[in-house]
């Protein structure tokens, strides 16, 4: 082959990886790169032999795109998935959870039924403020404000504003305090309250299933409004259950994205239909609601306390702490966060 042709298919050869890292429209610049070299003339090189090394390199190409080297060739990797899910839930702005959680059910097989829920966190890129709210919308009495409103709890600290707040709608107070006289602590406070619901958000759409006795792993990919969505199964048994429960776990990740878009769990008693008790909704970048208009507004205070607590394992020692304490106007403590010295 002429040296120009060799070190074109050289280039190719070196470029056969999987498509990912593949352009639109590899195919038909690679056979007009392939046409271009071979048709290039050459003292030393005949037509017979043009005409070979082209149809040997054509044959090559279609053999590896037959093969699977310029397509993926392998199932995608479910844990591999997963651990981009969580490392992209830990960079959006926010999430937003929407979905039902199981409580226990002895009328039913699995000894467990499904109730509403819907949380919401959010964080700021800066550190400078943070906010969460949770939303109870079934599950008894004790979850509904008067009136019959779904209780929902909000609460955020903003260091720009020197704002710390807490509402709670079964009580319809919102409880207002200036941290400027304790910002240094309220700034400890929500970088480590940040860090510590990054790590908490993963965990709640993405369980640890390694307890799952003779589980098994199972990708497969799918086209849904022009998206490729990757849906990750795993199955196995609850042997913590009395009696124990066939388990399957169903993930949708947005391949484009690495966003994961929605869970559920099905679980199976012996002898019975598989019943579905947990399901969660995703939802990235969007405000989390605030304090009603109509709340009550009450003016709290911020103080910072220094103690000590009795800590027994690994040996028995004091560890020394400081909190950041909200109280209301007749002394109640509203909110209390401790943070090590």
């Amino acid at each position: 082959m002429p040296e120009p042709f060799e070190k074109e298919l050289s280039e190719l050869l070196e470029a056969a990886r999987p498509a990912p890292m593949l352009s639109e429209g590899w195919q038909a610049r690679v056979l007009e790169a392939m046409a271009a070299t071979a048709s290039r003339p050459s003292r030393k090189e005949t037509r017979p032999m043009r005409r070979l090394a082209y149809a040997v390199a054509f044959l090559l190409v279609i053999g590896l795109v037959a093969a699977g080297v310029f397509t993926r060739s392998r199932p995608p990797d479910g844990k591999a998935l997963l651990i981009s899910a969580a490392q992209a839930m830990e960079a959006a702005s926010s999430v937003r959870f929407v979905g039902h959680r199981y409580v226990g059910n002895k009328t039913l097989p699995s000894g467990m039924k499904m109730e509403q829920h819907d949380s919401t966190w959010s964080f700021s890129a800066s550190e400078r403020r943070m906010e969460r709210r949770i939303e109870f919308r079934k599950g008894g009495p004790q979850r509904y404000s008067p009136g019959g409103r779904p209780v929902h709890m909000t609460w955020g600290i903003d260091l720009d504003e020197n704002r710390w707040w807490y509402y709670d709608s079964r009580t319809g107070i919102c409880y207002a305090a200036d941290i400027t006289a304790v910002a240094s602590l309220a700034t400890v406070v929500i970088r480590s309250a940040a860090k510590r619901e990054e790590k908490k958000l993963p965990a709640v759409p993405i369980p640890d299933l390694d307890w799952l006795a003779d589980g098994h792993e199972s990708v497969r990919t799918e086209t849904r409004d022009g998206r490729e969505i990757a849906v990750i199964t795993y199955t196995g048994t609850n042997t913590r259950a009395s009696p124990p429960l066939a388990e399957r776990h169903v993930f949708e990740v947005d391949m484009a994205t690495n966003r994961l878009l929605g869970t559920k769990r099905y679980v199976r008693a012996e002898g019975s239909e598989e019943q579905l008790i947990e399901t969660i909704d995703m939802e990235y970048d969007v405000p989390v609601p605030g304090v009603p208009e109509d709340a009550k507004m009450v003016t709290a205070t911020a103080k910072v306390q220094e103690a000590e607590r009795d800590i027994p394992f690994p040996s028995p020692h004091k560890e020394k702490y400081r909190s950041l304490v909200m109280y209301a106007p007749d002394g109640e403590e509203i909110w209390r966060s401790d943070q090590p010295r």
